[in-house]
């Protein structure tokens, strides 16, 4: 018995599909045959065909007749014009592909001759030659060279090629372990060829790894640059020759291919090559944003250009922000942590010896106001109050010998000159020393220690003396809820800062659990509570919880302080803050609306009032309503700038908003101006972490 024809296997495939229903189904039953995958990319196109609803006789005849045998099979030693065919090399969708000689004697060269799967009329010829003589016109380091043309006497067209001796360039990464900056740096030589062709007015149309060779050299060359065009029909009803898993969804439903085509295939081109080796963290994150947007389904969310794509990649490996990362506090978050990390050594110097001076006289100020109003309650109140006053005291002095001695430990610089860091850690040292036996003494201290690292951006010190003030404090060590308590709500919103997100919302929720088991627990600092579970899960992404808890915070606020109260106002900030996280812009508005009108009409908090008009602003642009935004951002700065001075903690944050603001006007040069002064006000105030 013979074996079937191709013919009759194609057609026995396509009956027992047709019916499957949808084409993800068929796409996946098609790929589970032990068909080749020439035939496969057949009956793939003859299903693609049967889909469509108009002219159906043209798509399903032209989808049969790349099942048709050619008439007359080309062997090795067949003459092509000057060619002599010595062999095959594959057979793909396209059509087959077969090695050859120059056989006139002009000269030795070895070719790639490739038979298309079109029709041989005279039309489609002449069309065939005229796209052939643009794609000989490609010259391009990265590009294999088209190099002749024309039809067998069966009247089979023909490309003669340049060989590329090479390896599929996701099979090369593999068995050359590549890291992942050598597969961005092959991926950037394919978008160099295809801007190339793209600037040409030449699309290629089936970009996939097995069109992509790295040769001896390692080099990148791109192989059938526009022949997916050349193969399809002259009518849109003809299905194209492409490859499904690379292909976009526009080619799938039959559209004219463009450059949109070719951004999506690179897209998944990228994928291919990177997910293997995605970096945890940001990086990671950030290099799967960028090839998500460059899959997005319809082709005006996806990048503008190849450029576009090649540029956003160069900012990923320079550490900066990628415009597929979304908008919102996320976004914000992730910007301010990509310039701390760009500029870490400017934002530990960036903290100047009168801020850090002055942090500390406020500190001693406080500790010896303490101590006096703890001597004078010993007079009247007896031995206890006595013991108050002692302890105070001890505290007192400690802040005060974190001055002392500075001259002898760092080579005769005054102490008014020493760095604060080194002052701190210092005193940080001395506590186990000089207070082993004193936990309550030492538990204060670490407190106020963990306020000042805070105050001049050292975050990761401040969370280490909280944390050590918690075990001291904790069911451990003295046992005292309320004071656990706010040193969790204190961490909770330190680590919420650094990024830490779970950690945070774990301090926040035990601040909650402990002040919620108290008996006595004021009001506004249960509220305290939940608001600090709200904002940490809100940044978690769990928004339903995190909204119970601020709609609580919020009802609390409310009974305690009315309506109309700064307390409230702040709830509203963060609930619009919520919202935005949520896509919910319109409710947003309205949010931060209530938390201005209040601020309008009672004297803000410091500091207050030109973080909640930024918040509105933000919720305007949200709505694409940008001239509504900026006179509330140029208001905020103003205050911030009032508040703060021109270097102040706050005032890049409203920066940021007012840059990103000018970017999306159009005004590059105001943006990249005010980008600027904002980077040097986060690092002037030391506080690059979470802007939120």
């Amino acid at each position: 018995m013979h074996a079937p024809s191709r013919y009759a296997r194609g057609k026995a495939l396509f009956d027992a599909l047709v019916e499957l229903g949808d084409a993800a189904t068929q796409w996946a039953a098609l790929q589970a045959t032990d068909a080749d995958e020439a035939l496969r990319n057949d009956v793939w196109a003859l299903l693609q065909a049967h889909r469509l609803t108009t002219r159906i006789g043209a798509p399903i005849a032209a989808a049969s007749r790349a099942l048709q045998p050619p008439p007359e099979p080309l062997y090795p030693g067949d003459r092509l014009g000057p060619w002599r065919l010595c062999g095959d090399l594959g057979e793909g969708g396209m059509g087959r592909v077969m090695r050859a000689e120059r056989a006139d004697g002009a000269y030795e060269q070895q070719v790639a001759i490739k038979l298309l799967r079109s029709r041989g009329d005279a039309a489609s010829l002449a069309r065939l030659t005229r796209e052939r003589q643009i794609l000989a016109g490609l010259r391009h380091p990265h590009i294999a060279r088209l190099l002749d043309g024309g039809s067998t006497p069966a009247g089979q067209p023909y490309l003669v090629m340049e060989l590329v001796d090479g390896e599929p360039v996701d099979q090369w990464c593999e068995h050359h372990a590549a890291d992942l900056a050598t597969r961005l740096a092959l991926f950037d030589q394919v978008c160099d060829a295809v801007a190339h062709a793209h600037a040409r007015l030449v699309v290629h149309c089936d970009i996939k790894p097995s069109n992509v060779l790295v040769d001896a050299e390692g080099q990148v060359r791109l192989l059938d640059f526009g022949i997916a065009r050349l193969v399809q029909g002259d009518t849109p009803d003809e299905a194209p020759a492409l490859t499904p898993a690379f292909a976009s969804p526009e080619q799938l439903a039959g559209a004219t291919p463009g450059t949109g085509s070719d951004i999506f295939s690179l897209g998944r081109l990228l994928q291919c090559l990177t997910e293997a080796r995605l970096p945890r963290g940001l990086r990671g994150r950030a290099l799967a944003a960028v090839w998500t947007m460059a899959q997005a389904a319809q082709p005006a969310q996806r990048y503008d250009s190849v450029g576009a794509l090649r540029a956003e990649l160069q900012r990923l490996q320079q550490g900066r922000p990628v415009r597929a990362w979304g908008p919102g506090p996320a976004r914000r978050r992730y910007v301010m942590v990509l310039a701390l990390r760009r500029h870490w050594l400017a934002c530990l110097a960036g903290a100047g010896a009168l801020g850090m001076a002055a942090a500390f006289t406020w500190s001693l100020a406080q500790q010896r106001d303490r101590a006096r109003a703890a001597e004078q309650a010993a007079l009247e109140q007896g031995e206890n109050a006595r013991r108050q006053a002692q302890a105070a005291q001890q505290i007192s002095r400690f802040v005060t010998g974190l001055f002392e001695g500075a001259d002898s430990e760092n080579r005769g610089m005054r102490a008014a000159d020493t760095p604060a860091r080194l002052l701190l850690d210092r005193g940080h040292a001395q506590l186990e020393r000089t207070l082993h036996q004193q936990p309550e003494q030492r538990a204060r201290l670490l407190d106020v220690l963990g306020t000042v690292y805070e105050n001049i951006g050292q975050l990761d010190a401040a969370a280490r003396a909280y944390r050590e003030a918690i075990a001291l404090e904790g069911p451990d060590g003295l046992a005292r809820p309320v004071q656990e308590a706010a040193l969790q709500y204190k961490l909770a919103f330190t680590l919420n800062r650094q990024g830490h997100y779970e950690g945070a919302a774990v301090a926040a929720q035990r601040c909650l659990a402990l002040r919620t088991a108290a008996a006595a627990t004021p009001a506004a600092d249960l509220a305290d509570a939940h608001n600090a579970v709200g904002m940490t899960l809100s940044n978690l992404g769990r928004l339903a919880e995190a909204r119970v808890h601020l709609d609580r915070a919020f009802a609390m606020r409310r009974a305690e302080f009315g309506a109309a109260h700064n307390q409230v106002a702040q709830l509203h900030n963060n609930l619009a803050l919520w919202a935005l996280a949520a896509g919910r812009a319109a409710e947003a508005e309205a949010q931060a609306r209530q938390a201005v009108a209040i601020g309008h009409a009672l004297p803000a908090l410091p500091g207050q009032h030109h973080r909640r008009l930024t918040v509105l602003s933000q919720a305007l642009m949200a709505q694409g309503r940008l001239d509504e935004a900026g006179p509330l951002l140029q208001e905020a700065a103003a205050l911030a700038r009032e508040r703060y001075g021109q270097d102040g903690t706050y005032l890049h944050r409203v920066l940021r908003e007012e840059g990103l603001l000018q970017a999306r006007s159009g005004h590059w040069r105001d943006a990249v101006r005010t980008y600027r002064e904002a980077l040097g006000a986060a690092q002037q105030g030391g506080d690059t972490g979470n802007p939120v």
